[in-house]
Protein backbone atom coordinates (compact mmCIF):
# COMPACT_ATOMS: atom_id res chain seq x y z
CA UNK A 1 0.00 0.00 0.00
CA UNK A 2 1.49 3.34 -1.03
CA UNK A 3 1.77 5.97 1.65
CA UNK A 4 0.91 9.55 0.80
CA UNK A 5 1.17 12.77 2.73
CA UNK A 6 -2.11 13.93 4.28
CA UNK A 7 -3.61 10.48 3.87
CA UNK A 8 -6.92 10.19 5.76
CA UNK A 9 -7.18 6.56 6.85
CA UNK A 10 -10.23 6.78 9.13
CA UNK A 11 -12.99 9.33 9.52
CA UNK A 12 -15.48 9.55 12.40
CA UNK A 13 -18.47 11.87 12.13
CA UNK A 14 -20.81 12.62 15.04
CA UNK A 15 -23.93 14.81 14.93
CA UNK A 16 -22.91 16.60 11.73
CA UNK A 17 -25.99 17.54 9.72
CA UNK A 18 -27.91 14.29 9.02
CA UNK A 19 -25.16 11.98 10.24
CA UNK A 20 -25.53 11.02 13.89
CA UNK A 21 -22.66 8.57 14.27
CA UNK A 22 -20.88 7.37 11.13
CA UNK A 23 -17.40 5.95 10.62
CA UNK A 24 -15.61 5.62 7.28
CA UNK A 25 -12.93 3.02 8.02
CA UNK A 26 -9.74 2.00 6.28
CA UNK A 27 -9.75 4.67 3.58
CA UNK A 28 -7.43 4.18 0.61
CA UNK A 29 -6.06 6.25 -2.27
CA UNK A 30 -9.47 6.17 -4.01
CA UNK A 31 -12.56 6.10 -1.81
CA UNK A 32 -15.93 5.60 -3.49
CA UNK A 33 -19.05 6.63 -1.55
CA UNK A 34 -22.25 5.01 -2.77
CA UNK A 35 -25.88 4.88 -1.64
CA UNK A 36 -29.34 6.18 -2.42
CA UNK A 37 -30.23 9.86 -2.50
CA UNK A 38 -30.12 11.56 0.93
CA UNK A 39 -28.00 8.77 2.37
CA UNK A 40 -25.32 11.26 3.42
CA UNK A 41 -22.67 10.88 0.70
CA UNK A 42 -22.28 14.63 0.19
CA UNK A 43 -22.28 15.18 3.96
CA UNK A 44 -19.26 12.89 4.27
CA UNK A 45 -17.45 15.00 1.67
CA UNK A 46 -18.40 18.12 3.62
CA UNK A 47 -16.98 16.58 6.81
CA UNK A 48 -13.64 16.10 5.02
CA UNK A 49 -13.82 19.70 3.78
CA UNK A 50 -13.92 20.85 7.41
CA UNK A 51 -10.21 20.02 7.66
CA UNK A 52 -9.29 22.55 4.98
CA UNK A 53 -9.54 25.61 7.24
CA UNK A 54 -10.88 24.24 10.54
CA UNK A 55 -10.64 27.58 12.39
CA UNK A 56 -12.37 29.67 9.72
CA UNK A 57 -16.14 29.94 10.30
CA UNK A 58 -16.60 31.54 6.86
CA UNK A 59 -15.36 28.31 5.30
CA UNK A 60 -18.15 26.43 7.10
CA UNK A 61 -20.67 28.81 5.58
CA UNK A 62 -19.24 28.05 2.11
CA UNK A 63 -19.48 24.31 2.83
CA UNK A 64 -23.04 24.43 4.11
CA UNK A 65 -24.59 26.52 1.37
CA UNK A 66 -23.07 24.22 -1.31
CA UNK A 67 -24.16 26.54 -4.11
CA UNK A 68 -21.69 29.48 -4.00
CA UNK A 69 -24.33 31.82 -5.47
CA UNK A 70 -27.09 30.95 -2.99
CA UNK A 71 -28.11 33.73 -0.62
CA UNK A 72 -28.90 32.29 2.79
CA UNK A 73 -28.70 33.71 6.29
CA UNK A 74 -25.37 32.76 7.88
CA UNK A 75 -27.22 32.23 11.16
CA UNK A 76 -29.61 29.67 9.68
CA UNK A 77 -26.83 27.94 7.71
CA UNK A 78 -24.67 27.41 10.77
CA UNK A 79 -27.69 26.06 12.64
CA UNK A 80 -27.99 23.36 9.97
CA UNK A 81 -24.51 22.10 10.83
CA UNK A 82 -25.91 20.44 13.96
CA UNK A 83 -27.96 17.24 13.81
CA UNK A 84 -31.63 18.13 14.16
CA UNK A 85 -32.85 14.60 14.87
CA UNK A 86 -30.98 14.19 18.14
CA UNK A 87 -31.09 17.94 19.01
CA UNK A 88 -27.33 17.95 19.32
CA UNK A 89 -25.39 21.06 20.24
CA UNK A 90 -21.99 19.49 19.52
CA UNK A 91 -20.43 18.46 16.20
CA UNK A 92 -17.38 16.23 16.28
CA UNK A 93 -15.35 15.18 13.24
CA UNK A 94 -12.19 13.13 13.80
CA UNK A 95 -9.70 12.21 11.09
CA UNK A 96 -6.84 9.78 11.46
CA UNK A 97 -3.92 11.01 9.38
CA UNK A 98 -0.53 9.25 9.40
CA UNK A 99 -1.61 7.27 12.49
CA UNK A 100 -2.48 10.44 14.44
CA UNK A 101 -6.00 11.52 15.33
CA UNK A 102 -7.09 15.10 14.79
CA UNK A 103 -10.40 15.99 16.38
CA UNK A 104 -12.50 18.99 15.42
CA UNK A 105 -15.27 19.94 17.86
CA UNK A 106 -17.82 22.69 17.29
CA UNK A 107 -20.19 23.58 20.11
CA UNK A 108 -23.17 25.88 19.87
CA UNK A 109 -25.05 27.80 22.50
CA UNK A 110 -28.33 29.55 21.88
CA UNK A 111 -29.27 32.40 24.15
CA UNK A 112 -32.41 34.47 24.01
CA UNK A 113 -31.78 38.20 24.10
CA UNK A 114 -33.90 41.32 23.80
CA UNK A 115 -33.46 43.50 20.77
CA UNK A 116 -35.00 46.79 19.78
CA UNK A 117 -37.64 46.84 17.10
CA UNK A 118 -36.77 48.14 13.68
CA UNK A 119 -39.03 51.14 14.33
CA UNK A 120 -37.04 52.05 17.43
CA UNK A 121 -33.78 51.78 15.53
CA UNK A 122 -35.11 54.07 12.79
CA UNK A 123 -36.28 56.63 15.31
CA UNK A 124 -32.87 56.62 16.96
CA UNK A 125 -31.24 57.32 13.59
CA UNK A 126 -33.62 60.20 12.95
CA UNK A 127 -32.99 61.49 16.46
CA UNK A 128 -29.25 61.49 15.79
CA UNK A 129 -29.89 63.44 12.60
CA UNK A 130 -31.72 66.24 14.42
CA UNK A 131 -29.24 66.33 17.31
CA UNK A 132 -26.52 66.86 14.72
CA UNK A 133 -28.56 69.70 13.25
CA UNK A 134 -28.65 71.31 16.69
CA UNK A 135 -24.92 70.87 17.31
CA UNK A 136 -23.93 72.09 13.86
CA UNK A 137 -25.76 75.34 14.53
CA UNK A 138 -24.41 75.83 18.07
CA UNK A 139 -27.83 75.64 19.65
CA UNK A 140 -27.91 76.08 23.40
CA UNK A 141 -30.09 73.22 24.60
CA UNK A 142 -31.35 75.29 27.51
CA UNK A 143 -32.20 78.37 25.50
CA UNK A 144 -34.09 78.23 22.26
CA UNK A 145 -33.20 80.98 19.85
CA UNK A 146 -35.33 82.51 17.17
CA UNK A 147 -36.71 80.26 14.45
CA UNK A 148 -34.43 81.81 11.81
CA UNK A 149 -31.37 80.62 13.76
CA UNK A 150 -32.18 77.06 12.77
CA UNK A 151 -31.29 75.53 9.46
CA UNK A 152 -34.50 74.74 7.66
CA UNK A 153 -34.68 71.15 6.45
CA UNK A 154 -35.94 72.30 3.10
CA UNK A 155 -33.40 70.25 1.17
CA UNK A 156 -34.50 66.63 0.94
CA UNK A 157 -31.03 65.21 0.32
CA UNK A 158 -30.47 63.85 3.84
CA UNK A 159 -34.17 63.39 4.40
CA UNK A 160 -34.47 61.04 1.44
CA UNK A 161 -31.69 58.88 2.84
CA UNK A 162 -33.59 58.32 6.06
CA UNK A 163 -36.90 57.84 4.27
CA UNK A 164 -35.22 55.13 2.20
CA UNK A 165 -34.06 53.47 5.42
CA UNK A 166 -37.58 53.33 6.84
CA UNK A 167 -39.32 52.23 3.65
CA UNK A 168 -40.38 48.90 5.16
CA UNK A 169 -41.59 49.97 8.60
CA UNK A 170 -45.08 50.70 9.87
CA UNK A 171 -47.07 53.12 7.69
CA UNK A 172 -47.95 55.27 10.70
CA UNK A 173 -44.29 55.89 11.43
CA UNK A 174 -43.58 56.63 7.79
CA UNK A 175 -46.35 59.24 7.73
CA UNK A 176 -45.09 60.99 10.88
CA UNK A 177 -41.50 61.10 9.67
CA UNK A 178 -42.60 62.21 6.23
CA UNK A 179 -44.43 65.16 7.76
CA UNK A 180 -41.53 66.00 10.04
CA UNK A 181 -39.07 66.30 7.17
CA UNK A 182 -41.38 68.50 5.19
CA UNK A 183 -42.51 70.75 7.99
CA UNK A 184 -40.02 73.61 7.85
CA UNK A 185 -41.94 75.70 10.39
CA UNK A 186 -40.87 73.48 13.29
CA UNK A 187 -37.42 73.72 14.76
CA UNK A 188 -35.13 70.69 15.13
CA UNK A 189 -35.78 70.94 18.88
CA UNK A 190 -39.52 70.62 18.35
CA UNK A 191 -39.05 67.72 15.99
CA UNK A 192 -36.87 65.96 18.58
CA UNK A 193 -39.67 66.32 21.11
CA UNK A 194 -42.10 64.71 18.65
CA UNK A 195 -39.74 61.80 18.14
CA UNK A 196 -39.47 61.23 21.91
CA UNK A 197 -43.24 61.33 22.33
CA UNK A 198 -43.76 58.85 19.53
CA UNK A 199 -41.08 56.52 20.90
CA UNK A 200 -42.69 56.51 24.34
CA UNK A 201 -46.24 56.13 23.09
CA UNK A 202 -45.98 53.81 20.12
CA UNK A 203 -42.61 52.19 19.56
CA UNK A 204 -41.24 51.29 22.98
CA UNK A 205 -41.15 47.55 22.41
CA UNK A 206 -38.60 44.81 22.32
CA UNK A 207 -38.41 41.53 20.46
CA UNK A 208 -36.77 38.30 21.61
CA UNK A 209 -34.18 36.88 19.24
CA UNK A 210 -31.91 33.84 19.41
CA UNK A 211 -28.23 34.62 19.35
CA UNK A 212 -25.87 31.88 18.22
CA UNK A 213 -22.57 31.47 20.04
CA UNK A 214 -20.13 28.95 18.58
CA UNK A 215 -16.94 27.63 20.12
CA UNK A 216 -14.31 25.81 18.07
CA UNK A 217 -11.75 23.38 19.45
CA UNK A 218 -9.22 21.78 17.11
CA UNK A 219 -5.98 19.94 17.82
CA UNK A 220 -4.38 21.58 20.86
CA UNK A 221 -5.73 25.03 20.08
CA UNK A 222 -8.87 26.37 21.70
CA UNK A 223 -10.42 29.45 20.17
CA UNK A 224 -13.41 31.03 21.87
CA UNK A 225 -14.92 32.64 18.81
CA UNK A 226 -18.32 34.24 19.38
CA UNK A 227 -20.35 34.35 16.18
CA UNK A 228 -23.45 36.47 16.46
CA UNK A 229 -26.33 36.78 14.05
CA UNK A 230 -25.21 40.21 12.88
CA UNK A 231 -21.46 39.80 13.18
CA UNK A 232 -20.44 37.61 10.26
CA UNK A 233 -18.80 40.30 8.17
CA UNK A 234 -16.08 41.06 10.72
CA UNK A 235 -12.63 40.41 9.30
CA UNK A 236 -10.98 37.48 11.01
CA UNK A 237 -7.42 37.35 12.28
CA UNK A 238 -5.05 35.56 9.90
CA UNK A 239 -4.43 32.75 12.40
CA UNK A 240 -8.09 31.73 12.05
CA UNK A 241 -7.93 31.35 8.26
CA UNK A 242 -4.83 29.20 7.86
CA UNK A 243 -5.00 25.86 6.06
CA UNK A 244 -4.61 22.51 7.78
CA UNK A 245 -5.09 20.22 4.78
CA UNK A 246 -5.14 21.12 1.12
CA UNK A 247 -8.66 20.19 0.01
CA UNK A 248 -10.48 20.92 -3.26
CA UNK A 249 -14.15 20.21 -3.91
CA UNK A 250 -15.82 19.55 -7.25
CA UNK A 251 -19.57 20.04 -7.10
CA UNK A 252 -22.06 18.44 -9.54
CA UNK A 253 -22.44 21.65 -11.55
CA UNK A 254 -18.75 22.40 -12.07
CA UNK A 255 -19.01 21.50 -15.73
CA UNK A 256 -21.03 24.70 -16.22
CA UNK A 257 -17.67 26.43 -15.80
CA UNK A 258 -18.46 29.25 -13.40
CA UNK A 259 -15.83 31.60 -12.00
CA UNK A 260 -15.10 29.29 -9.07
CA UNK A 261 -14.02 26.57 -11.51
CA UNK A 262 -12.01 29.04 -13.58
CA UNK A 263 -9.95 29.89 -10.50
CA UNK A 264 -8.64 26.31 -10.39
CA UNK A 265 -7.88 26.38 -14.12
CA UNK A 266 -6.05 29.70 -13.74
CA UNK A 267 -4.02 28.27 -10.84
CA UNK A 268 -2.85 25.39 -13.04
CA UNK A 269 -1.87 27.76 -15.86
CA UNK A 270 0.16 29.94 -13.49
CA UNK A 271 1.91 26.85 -12.10
CA UNK A 272 3.21 26.02 -15.59
CA UNK A 273 1.06 22.90 -15.99
CA UNK A 274 -1.13 24.17 -18.82
CA UNK A 275 -0.01 21.26 -21.01
CA UNK A 276 -1.79 18.86 -18.64
CA UNK A 277 -5.12 20.50 -19.41
CA UNK A 278 -4.36 20.46 -23.14
CA UNK A 279 -3.70 16.71 -22.84
CA UNK A 280 -7.15 16.03 -21.44
CA UNK A 281 -8.77 18.27 -24.06
CA UNK A 282 -7.05 16.14 -26.69
CA UNK A 283 -8.88 13.09 -25.33
CA UNK A 284 -12.02 14.63 -26.81
CA UNK A 285 -10.60 16.51 -29.79
CA UNK A 286 -7.18 15.48 -31.12
CA UNK A 287 -6.61 18.72 -33.05
CA UNK A 288 -6.61 20.91 -29.89
CA UNK A 289 -3.23 22.60 -29.37
CA UNK A 290 -4.00 25.44 -26.93
CA UNK A 291 -6.72 27.23 -24.92
CA UNK A 292 -7.10 30.57 -23.15
CA UNK A 293 -9.36 32.22 -20.56
CA UNK A 294 -10.69 35.62 -21.64
CA UNK A 295 -11.17 38.56 -19.29
CA UNK A 296 -14.90 37.79 -19.03
CA UNK A 297 -14.19 34.21 -17.92
CA UNK A 298 -14.99 32.56 -21.25
CA UNK A 299 -12.70 29.69 -22.25
CA UNK A 300 -11.54 29.64 -25.89
CA UNK A 301 -10.12 26.43 -27.36
CA UNK A 302 -7.59 26.65 -30.20
CA UNK A 303 -7.55 23.79 -32.72
CA UNK A 304 -7.00 22.97 -36.38
CA UNK A 305 -9.90 22.37 -38.74
CA UNK A 306 -9.96 19.76 -41.52
CA UNK A 307 -8.07 22.14 -43.81
CA UNK A 308 -5.28 22.49 -41.26
CA UNK A 309 -6.23 26.07 -40.42
CA UNK A 310 -5.98 27.41 -36.88
CA UNK A 311 -9.42 28.29 -35.47
CA UNK A 312 -10.73 29.35 -32.04
CA UNK A 313 -13.98 28.01 -30.58
CA UNK A 314 -15.67 28.70 -27.25
CA UNK A 315 -15.70 25.65 -25.01
CA UNK A 316 -19.49 25.97 -24.74
CA UNK A 317 -19.58 24.49 -28.26
CA UNK A 318 -18.16 21.21 -26.96
CA UNK A 319 -19.87 18.53 -24.92
CA UNK A 320 -20.30 18.52 -21.14
CA UNK A 321 -17.79 15.69 -20.82
CA UNK A 322 -14.93 17.91 -22.01
CA UNK A 323 -15.94 20.68 -19.63
CA UNK A 324 -16.24 18.34 -16.66
CA UNK A 325 -12.88 16.73 -17.43
CA UNK A 326 -11.28 20.17 -17.74
CA UNK A 327 -12.49 21.17 -14.27
CA UNK A 328 -11.61 17.87 -12.60
CA UNK A 329 -8.03 17.74 -13.84
CA UNK A 330 -7.53 21.44 -12.98
CA UNK A 331 -8.73 20.95 -9.41
CA UNK A 332 -6.68 17.79 -9.04
CA UNK A 333 -3.45 19.55 -10.05
CA UNK A 334 -4.35 22.55 -7.87
CA UNK A 335 -4.54 20.31 -4.77
CA UNK A 336 -1.19 18.56 -5.17
CA UNK A 337 -0.30 16.61 -1.99
CA UNK A 338 -3.87 17.03 -0.81
CA UNK A 339 -7.39 15.68 -1.16
CA UNK A 340 -9.84 16.03 -4.05
CA UNK A 341 -13.54 15.58 -3.29
CA UNK A 342 -15.79 14.80 -6.27
CA UNK A 343 -19.54 14.92 -5.74
CA UNK A 344 -21.77 13.12 -8.25
CA UNK A 345 -18.96 12.10 -10.57
CA UNK A 346 -21.38 11.00 -13.29
CA UNK A 347 -23.07 14.41 -13.70
CA UNK A 348 -22.21 15.89 -17.09
CA UNK A 349 -20.19 12.86 -18.26
CA UNK A 350 -21.50 10.32 -20.74
CA UNK A 351 -20.80 6.69 -19.85
CA UNK A 352 -18.84 6.21 -23.11
CA UNK A 353 -16.16 8.70 -22.05
CA UNK A 354 -16.31 8.29 -18.28
CA UNK A 355 -13.71 5.52 -18.26
CA UNK A 356 -11.32 7.52 -20.44
CA UNK A 357 -11.63 10.58 -18.19
CA UNK A 358 -11.27 8.78 -14.91
CA UNK A 359 -8.39 6.63 -16.05
CA UNK A 360 -6.50 9.85 -16.82
CA UNK A 361 -7.50 11.35 -13.46
CA UNK A 362 -6.28 8.27 -11.58
CA UNK A 363 -2.90 8.41 -13.30
CA UNK A 364 -2.54 12.12 -12.52
CA UNK A 365 -3.64 11.56 -8.90
CA UNK A 366 -0.71 9.20 -8.55
CA UNK A 367 1.69 11.76 -10.02
CA UNK A 368 0.40 14.65 -7.90
CA UNK A 369 0.01 12.60 -4.71
CA UNK A 370 -3.73 13.26 -4.31
CA UNK A 371 -6.19 11.20 -2.30
CA UNK A 372 -9.65 10.96 -3.89
CA UNK A 373 -13.11 10.78 -2.29
CA UNK A 374 -15.77 10.24 -4.96
CA UNK A 375 -19.54 10.20 -4.33
CA UNK A 376 -21.92 8.59 -6.83
CA UNK A 377 -25.24 6.76 -6.97
CA UNK A 378 -24.73 5.53 -10.54
CA UNK A 379 -24.14 1.78 -10.98
CA UNK A 380 -22.51 2.50 -14.35
CA UNK A 381 -20.09 4.96 -12.73
CA UNK A 382 -19.14 2.45 -10.02
CA UNK A 383 -18.52 -0.29 -12.58
CA UNK A 384 -16.49 2.07 -14.78
CA UNK A 385 -14.30 3.12 -11.87
CA UNK A 386 -13.62 -0.47 -10.84
CA UNK A 387 -12.88 -1.63 -14.40
CA UNK A 388 -10.43 1.21 -14.97
CA UNK A 389 -8.75 0.54 -11.63
CA UNK A 390 -8.47 -3.24 -12.05
CA UNK A 391 -4.69 -3.12 -11.77
CA UNK A 392 -4.80 -1.11 -8.51
CA UNK A 393 -7.75 -2.57 -6.61
CA UNK A 394 -5.71 -2.59 -3.40
CA UNK A 395 -5.78 1.22 -3.53
CA UNK A 396 -9.60 1.35 -3.52
CA UNK A 397 -12.22 1.24 -0.79
CA UNK A 398 -15.97 1.41 -1.39
CA UNK A 399 -18.32 2.63 1.34
CA UNK A 400 -22.07 2.16 1.09
CA UNK A 401 -24.24 4.50 3.18
CA UNK A 402 -27.78 3.36 3.81
CA UNK A 403 -30.79 4.18 5.96
CA UNK A 404 -31.96 1.74 8.61
CA UNK A 405 -34.54 2.63 11.28
CA UNK A 406 -34.05 6.39 10.96
CA UNK A 407 -30.26 6.13 11.15
CA UNK A 408 -27.50 5.94 8.56
CA UNK A 409 -25.00 3.09 8.60
CA UNK A 410 -21.95 2.33 6.50
CA UNK A 411 -20.67 -0.90 5.01
CA UNK A 412 -17.16 -1.17 3.63
CA UNK A 413 -16.01 -3.21 0.63
CA UNK A 414 -12.40 -3.67 -0.42
CA UNK A 415 -11.60 -2.84 -4.03
CA UNK A 416 -11.12 -6.53 -4.79
CA UNK A 417 -14.45 -7.55 -3.24
CA UNK A 418 -16.30 -4.69 -4.93
CA UNK A 419 -14.83 -5.70 -8.30
CA UNK A 420 -15.94 -9.32 -7.85
CA UNK A 421 -19.50 -8.32 -6.92
CA UNK A 422 -20.09 -5.55 -9.48
CA UNK A 423 -17.96 -6.59 -12.49
CA UNK A 424 -17.61 -10.34 -12.22
CA UNK A 425 -21.01 -11.19 -10.73
CA UNK A 426 -23.03 -8.25 -12.10
CA UNK A 427 -24.67 -7.55 -8.75
CA UNK A 428 -25.26 -4.38 -6.72
CA UNK A 429 -23.25 -3.65 -3.60
CA UNK A 430 -25.59 -4.36 -0.68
Amino acid sequence: MRKIKNYISNLKIKSFKGLEDVEIRDCRKLNILIGENNAGKTTVLEAVRCFYKPWDYMEYINILKRNPYADFSSFSLLQQMFNQRNHSDLVEVTAEIDKKEYSLKIKKELEKVEEKTFEEKVLEEVEKFYIKELKDNNIDKGKLKKENDFVKISSMKDGDKILELISNVDSKLIHILYEMFRNTEESPREKLEKIKLFKNAEAKKSIIIERLNMYFSFLNKKNNLNFYKNNFSVKQDEKYTEEFLKVKYSNPLDYLLDNYSNEAIDTVIKSGEKNKIIEILKLFEESVFDFNILSDGQIIVNLKNKKGENISIGISNFGDGMKKALVLISKLIACENGILLIDELETGIHKDVMGKIFNYILNEAEKYNVQLFVATHSLEAIETLLVNCKGNLEDISVHRLEHYQDSIYTKRFSGERAYDIVVEEGRDLR
